[in-house]
C-alpha cells in the first residue's frame, strides 16, 4: 500500500508540474502577443484620432482593446482589425509574432514599406487584408509555403511590383486573390489554375504582359475574373467560357485578340458583365473577336444574338467601337439586362420592340448610331429605365398609347435629342441635323418625368412657349432650350426647381 500511495502523489505532482508549465506557457504567449501589438503601436507615426494611444494600454488586457478578438480558452489573439482609422507607419516584424493569428486587417490606412517575412511565417492566417496603404516591395517567392490554410489576399491599391509568384498555387484553400491596381508585371502564373477554390480572381490595374493561362479554366467555382488595364495579349482561353460559375467578366483595355469556343459549348448563362471597350464581335455562330478598341481601330462585325443565352447578364457596354448591322432582337431574352450601352458604333435598322421584356433596364444608350425608323413605345412602359439616349441617329417618331404616359422615371434625355410634341402622345425624337426644319411645341407631358435630372433641347426648332409644367420635374440639374424659336415669357414655375445648376436659355428668337 506505501508503493500505491507513494504513486499517487507521484501523480499529483506530475500534474501540478505539468499545469504550472502549461500556465506558464500561456502566460508567455500572451505576453507575446501584447509585445508584437505594442510593437505595431510603436512603429504607428501619426494616430490622428488618437485610437491606438486611448485603446491600447497594459492596464488591460489585450482582449479588451478596440480592434483585437481573441480565443476564449486561451486568450491568444486570433483577429486583428484596425483598418479605415488613417493611422500612417510601418509593419514591425514582431507581428508575425502572432502565432494564432487568423485574420489580418490593416486596410485603408497609409502604412509604407514592405510586408515583413515573418508575416508569411503566420501559419494559423486565414485572411490577410493590406488594401489601400501605400505598401511596396516584391512578394517573395516562397510566401505561400507557410500559408497553406489562408484563404484570402487583399492587397489592391499599394505600390507592389514584381512578378506574380507561381507559388500561389501552395494556398490550396485560397478563395479570393487582389491584386489589382499596383505595378505587377511578368505573367500570369499558370499555377494559378491549381487554385481550385478560387471565386474571386482580381488583377486588373497593373503591367502584366503575355497570354491568358488556358489554365484558369480549372476555377470551376470561379465567379469573378477581372484582367482589364493590363497589357495582355493573344487569345482568350475558351475554357474560361466553360465556367459556368462566372458572373463578372472584364478584358478591357488590354491587347486581346480572339477566342473561339467550341461550337458544343454555348456561352455560359452567368457571362454577366463586358465592360466598356471590351470588343465583341461575332463573325459566325462561334466565332467571337474580343479586345480593347484603340482609336485608329476597323474591327466590325454584328453584335451576335448569342449573347441572348448569358440568362444572368447584367451589363453589357459595346460603346465606342464598330458594329454594324442591327441591334439584335434576341438581347430582349437577357431579362436581367440593367445596363444597355451600344453607343458610338455603326448600328443600323430599327430598335427592336423586343427591348421591352427587360423589365429591370436602367440605363439605355443608343447615341451616335445610324438607327433608323420608329422608337418603340413599349420602351417608354419601362418603369425601371432612368437614362436614355438615342441622340445623333436617324430616328423619326413614336406613338405611346395615350393610355400609357410616360414612365416617372424617364429621367435624362440628351443633348441634341429632338423631343417635339405634335399632339398630346405624339412625339418626334431624332438628331437635328443644321438644315433641319423640325418645329413644334416643347410637350407639357414632359412634368410626368418626376426623376428628370438632364433636358437638353439645345439647338433645335421649338416654338411656342416655354411650358410652366417643367417647374414640376423638381429633379432637374440641368435645362438646356438654348437655340430654338422659344417666344413668350420665363415661366414663374422654374423657381420650383431647387436644384438646379444650369438654366441655358440663350439665342431664342
Amino acid at each position: 500500500m506505501p508503493s500505491a500511495r507513494m504513486m499517487n502523489r507521484f501523480l499529483l505532482l506530475h500534474c501540478l508540474i505539468l499545469s504550472f508549465m502549461i500556465a506558464s506557457a500561456n502566460t508567455t504567449s500572451i505576453t507575446t502577443d501584447q509585445q508584437a501589438l505594442l510593437s505595431l503601436k510603436g512603429h504607428v507615426t501619426d494616430d490622428p484620432a488618437n485610437f491606438l494611444a486611448r485603446n491600447w494600454n497594459t492596464s488591460s488586457s489585450i482582449c479588451n482593446w478596440t480592434g483585437i478578438t481573441c480565443d476564449i480558452r486561451t486568450h491568444r489573439v486570433t483577429a486583428l482589425n484596425i483598418s479605415r482609422l488613417n493611422l500612417t507607419g510601418t509593419i514591425p516584424s514582431e507581428l508575425g509574432n502572432l502565432s494564432s493569428l487568423q485574420t489580418l486587417d490593416l486596410s485603408f490606412n497609409r502604412f509604407s514599406g514592405s510586408i515583413p517575412a515573418s508575416i508569411f511565417n503566420t501559419s494559423s492566417l486565414l485572411s490577410i487584408n493590406f488594401r489601400n496603404n501605400t505598401l511596396f516591395g516584391e512578394l517573395p517567392p516562397n510566401f505561400c509555403n507557410r500559408l497553406s490554410n489562408l484563404e484570402s489576399l487583399f492587397l489592391k491599391s499599394n505600390m507592389f511590383h514584381g512578378k506574380i509568384p507561381s507559388t500561389l498555387s501552395n494556398c490550396k484553400q485560397l478563395r479570393n486573390i487582389s491584386l489589382s491596381l499596383n505595378d505587377f508585371s511578368g505573367t500570369i502564373p499558370k499555377e494559378i489554375g491549381n487554385v481550385t477554390k478560387l471565386i474571386g480572381l482580381y488583377f486588373r490595374g497593373n503591367q502584366l504582359q503575355g497570354e491568358i493561362p488556358e489554365e484558369l479554366g480549372n476555377l470551376a467555382e470561379l465567379e469573378e475574373l477581372w484582367l482589364q488595364n493590363n497589357f495582355l495579349t493573344g487569345t482568350i482561353p475558351s475554357s474560361i467560357f466553360n465556367l459556368s460559375s462566372l458572373s463578372n467578366l472584364d478584358f478591357s483595355v488590354n491587347n486581346l485578340t480572339a477566342i473561339n469556343p467550341s461550337p458544343v459549348q454555348p456561352l455560359p448563362p452567368s457571362c454577366a458583365s463586358f465592360l466598356n471597350k471590351i470588343i465583341f464581335v461575332l463573325n459566325n455562330e462561334y466565332n467571337i473577336l474580343f479586345g480593347e478598341l484603340p482609336d485608329e481601330n476597323d474591327f466590325d462585325g454584328k453584335i451576335p444574338s448569342t449573347l441572348s443565352r448569358c440568362k444572368h447578364l447584367q451589363t453589357l457596354s459595346l460603346s465606342i467601337n464598330d458594329f454594324s448591322g442591327d441591334i439584335p432582337k434576341e438581347i430582349g431574352n437577357s431579362t436581367k439586362l440593367k445596363y444597355l450601352y451600344l453607343d458610338q458604333n455603326r448600328l443600323q435598322g430599327e430598335i427592336p420592340e423586343e427591348l421591352e421584356n427587360l423589365a429591370d433596364l436602367e440605363e439605355l444608350w443608343l447615341q451616335k448610331n445610324f438607327l433608323t425608323g420608329t422608337i418603340p413605345s413599349s420602351i417608354f412602359n419601362l418603369s425601371s429605365l432612368s437614362n436614355l439616349d438615342f441622340s445623333v441617329n436617324n430616328l423619326t417618331a413614336i406613338n405611346p398609347s395615350p393610355v400609357q404616359p410616360l414612365p416617372p422615371s424617364c429621367a435624362s434625355f440628351l443633348n441634341k435629342i429632338i423631343f417635339v410634341l405634335n399632339n398630346e402622345y405624339n412625339i418626334l425624337f431624332g438628331e437635328l441635323p443644321d438644315e433641319n426644319d423640325f418645329d413644334g411645341k416643347i410637350p407639357s407631358t414632359l412634368s410626368r418625368c418626376k426623376h428628370l435630372q438632364t433636358l437638353s433641347l439645345s439647338i433645335n426648332d421649338f416654338s411656342g412657349d416655354i411650358p410652366k409644367e417643367i417647374g414640376n420635374s423638381t429633379k432637374l440639374k440641368y435645362l438646356y432650350l438654348d437655340q430654338n424659336r422659344l417666344q413668350g415669357e420665363i415661366p414663374e414655375e422654374l423657381e420650383n426647381l431647387a436644384d438646379l445648376e444650369e438654366l441655358w436659355l440663350q439665342k431664342i428668337s
